[in-house]
């Protein structure tokens, strides 16, 4: 059975890896005479044993260093997509970090704010996180585990009790991060343009 018609299949013994948004990876063709990257790069065979054909893809050069604040490590992988989330920052243009689930897009989301602020003294927050209702306490648990120095303010509850989480919340420093639901967000209309937000996360999966 061959493909869904509009799908087009790629040629026999060709090796794709695609990181979204950063780019094709560089691949070399190893044969007797050329050995290609290191045996460290990322590679996969692509013919059958003995033939001597492969390709070995390399992947993209990090330069965002992992932030000394985050309590963890960051896999290969997690370290390029924050590198990714970085630039995008800093070129001022919107991302979506699309892994799998169980992946590590949280951790990788919590690098991210603690990195621009490394990076800018200014951008520290606050910072806006938008979830599902059922995963906002997650989330609180996951900030103070990763990043205990940041402030959190987890906006929820009933309407007094958000009126009064709202006191004072436009004064420098009085929270880093503010987490939030989707639908808290559509009811209060001081939340998405009452605070001069740094960075504004919509988050639509679990942890």
């Amino acid at each position: 059975m061959g493909p869904p018609l509009g799908v087009v299949e790629p040629p026999l013994g060709a090796v794709e890896l695609s990181l979204v948004a950063l780019g094709p990876p560089r691949c070399y063709r190893a044969t007797p005479g050329n050995s290609g990257p290191p045996m460290g790069a990322l590679g996969a065979s692509t013919g059958p044993p003995g033939l001597g054909v492969t390709h070995r893809c390399t992947l993209p050069k990090v330069k965002t260093p992992i932030p000394h604040l985050l309590r963890g490590t960051l896999r290969e992988y997690q370290h390029i997509g924050l590198d990714w989330l970085v630039t995008m920052y800093e070129k001022k243009l919107n991302g979506i970090l699309a892994d799998e689930m169980g992946l590590g897009k949280t951790i990788q989301t919590i690098s991210l704010l603690i990195s621009i602020g490394s990076l800018n003294a200014s951008a520290w927050g606050p910072h806006l996180i938008i979830v599902p209702t059922s995963v906002m306490l997650n989330w609180e648990m996951e900030l103070k585990r990763w990043c205990p120095s940041f402030k959190i303010l987890t906006y929820y509850g009933a309407q007094k009790e958000r009126r009064l989480k709202r006191q004072g919340w436009t004064k420098p420093n009085a929270f880093h991060v503010c987490i939030t639901s989707y639908k808290l967000v559509l009811q209060d209309h001081q939340l998405p343009g009452g605070h001069p937000w740094v960075l504004c996360n919509c988050l639509g999966c679990s942890l």
